[in-house]
């Protein structure tokens, strides 16, 4: 026995006698030791040994030996033969006493005896770095044969079996490894981040309670786990509002990711008149594009150049019609004016206005760009003639590609003054098409708002004849074919819009626009040509922009090779949301 750093030896002896008890310590040196009539035991006559007391006896030819020390008797039994004693534990089974490894010594008793527990499996970790000891398997690998520090630590701790860690931490990384526990630790870090954050982007939103409330839940279990397993009870439950704010961050915040796909999952408001489409074309290339029965969905442009292959340009690719296998189908120049009356109505007269500009609207709210030999009349286009090339753009509505960055842009309370920026064919105009849409009907209890709408190229709204032939909700007032800088000032004149919304500004009168529809109090949406903020902000107009924090959300589109992909979120000082 070990007592206060010494080793003591004790020999009991029963008896006909009667039963005795010899101690000696490490120096061999026998203490005396009496019975203690009043107690009923053996006391020995050391000081360092004043607190036991011992009792041993004879039963059915094995040797007891008791010693009690406070309100814990040990109890140890010899068997005639056996060479040394066995100690008997709290369920009576003989057993061996150990002395476990513990790096809380002298903390035991801390949190209601977790301290003890917690001191003896932090040191288990080493041995379960990568895949643990499994499932239910703690209370084999603990120290169970430490009854010294047990009893130390309190009656009640000897009197159990630790079955488990007390901590839905250390449990799980003993039991499935310090691996696995770091990526649990990540995943919950990681949403209770982007909840934070959404929670501070969307305070007017009516998700923001139901937000709250699940972070709050979630935040609470897991502090819970620091002094607790992991309970059947709530579990289930833990894991369903984990799983429901998860859900809530991906559709209704995207977080902190670099890239996003904005488009991903939507589908077009209404499916595109394949017929009208074919019918724009002259008679062999309406043909080819029969046989070839192209997906229209998916298809952008159709491409004609006087002498060049026809070109179908797709998302992130493109193809050429073909006569037959390897031989690609040469334009002529027949077939752009036979497809350029058809565009017209066999009035090219009436379209003048539009092909001065280069394009002209068609039913569907698809556009037709025209390249020729431009006529001037004197620093003004007057025309063109000649035509060499033809680019029917196919409009492309998406309803909801905007909801990854609407709450970026649009809170209860307010509506931020935003700039989407994208090369062209990154579907900046289609994102802010949605944008404009979901303002102007309003969503999820957000009510909808008056838009004036300036659309300078017919490509927002797609007029024909006057008619819009895109979606841009039931709030919404067009101004079509106006220039911009213009259209901006008369609708603020005119029909008082809450938000002003255009695409792609660049002239220097675009941005004196800007500015008075800016001091007038109303919100701009608009768009411009850019790969990046850095890009926009080397044009001396948009750095004076910046320089007054006008915009305070800036939309980054990118990567050619899937249109929709938000490369990055930034607010008025340039930094990454």
């Amino acid at each position: 026995m070990v007592q206060g750093g010494h080793f003591y030896e004790f020999c009991p002896v029963s008896s006909d006698e009667g039963d005795s008890l010899t101690i000696y310590d490490e120096d061999r040196n026998r203490i005396p030791a009496y019975w203690d009539m009043d107690q009923q035991c053996f006391v020995a006559q050391d000081d360092a040994l004043k607190e036991l007391k011992f009792d041993s006896y004879m039963d059915s030819g094995t040797q007891n030996l008791l010693m009690q020390y406070q309100d814990i008797t040990w109890e140890f039994v010899k068997a005639n033969g056996s060479p040394q004693f066995v100690y008997v534990n709290f369920y009576k089974r003989g057993d061996e006493i150990r002395t476990a490894d513990s790096v809380l010594k002298g903390y035991e008793k801390l949190f209601t005896g977790r301290g003890y527990i917690w001191g003896r499996a932090i040191p288990l970790l080493k041995e379960h770095i990568l895949v643990g000891s499994g499932p239910d398997t703690f209370v084999e690998e603990f120290p169970q044969q430490d009854y010294v520090m047990k009893a130390n630590t309190g009656r009640w701790m000897l009197e159990q079996i630790p079955s488990k860690a007390h901590s839905l931490y250390l449990q799980n990384a003993l039991q499935t490894g310090i691996l696995s526990l770091l990526c649990l630790l990540i995943f919950w870090g990681s949403y209770a981040v982007s909840s934070v954050r959404s929670l501070k982007q969307k305070k007017d939103s009516s998700f923001f309670a139901v937000d709250a409330v699940i972070l709050l839940s979630v935040t609470a279990f897991l502090f819970m786990g620091l002094m607790n397993d992991s309970n059947l009870a709530v579990s289930p439950l833990f894991w369903g509002m984990l799983g429901l704010g998860c859900a809530m961050k991906k559709r209704i915040f995207p977080g902190n990711k670099n890239r996003l796909s904005t488009y991903i999952n939507c589908k077009e408001v209404r499916t595109i008149d394949r017929e009208s489409i074919q019918n724009l074309f002259a008679g062999n290339i309406r043909k080819l594009l029969i046989e070839a029965g192209p997906d229209y969905e998916k298809l952008y442009e159709i491409r004609l150049r006087v002498g060049r292959p026809l070109f179908l340009v797709y998302a992130g690719g493109e193809r050429f019609l073909q006569i037959k296998r390897g031989e690609p189908y040469f334009v002529t120049r027949q077939d752009l004016k036979e497809t350029l009356e058809y565009v017209c109505g066999y009035s090219l007269y009436a379209y003048e206005d539009e092909i001065r500009q280069g394009y002209i609207s068609v039913q569907g709210g698809h556009r037709v760009g025209v390249t020729g030999k431009v006529l001037l009349n004197g620093d003004r286009i007057r025309g063109m003639k000649y035509i060499s090339c033809i680019n029917v753009r196919l409009s492309h509505q998406i309803p909801g590609c905007a909801d990854a960055v609407m709450p970026y842009i649009q809170s209860r309370n307010h509506i931020s003054h935003t700039l989407i920026i994208s090369p062209p064919r990154c579907g900046k105009t289609t994102l802010l098409r949605d944008v404009i849409r979901q303002l102007s009907n309003g969503r999820e209890g957000i009510p909808g708002v008056t838009v004036g709408v300036v659309d300078e190229r017919s490509e927002l709204a797609g007029s024909w004849q006057g008619v819009p032939q895109n979606d841009l909700g039931m709030r919404t007032d067009i101004l079509d074919a106006c220039p911009k800088a213009e259209g901006m000032q008369m609708l603020v004149r005119s029909m008082s819009p809450d938000v002003v919304a255009v695409d792609e500004l660049g002239r220097e009168e675009d941005f004196r626009a800007v500015e008075s529809v800016i001091h007038c109090g109303c919100r701009l949406i608009a768009t411009a040509h850019g790969n990046s903020v850095e890009d926009i902000l080397t044009q001396p107009f948009f750095q004076k922009l910046k320089k007054m924090e006008i915009f305070e959300k800036y939309i980054v589109l990118g990567d050619r090779k899937q249109i929709g992909i938000i490369k990055g979120i930034y607010d008025e000082k340039g930094q990454k949301w």
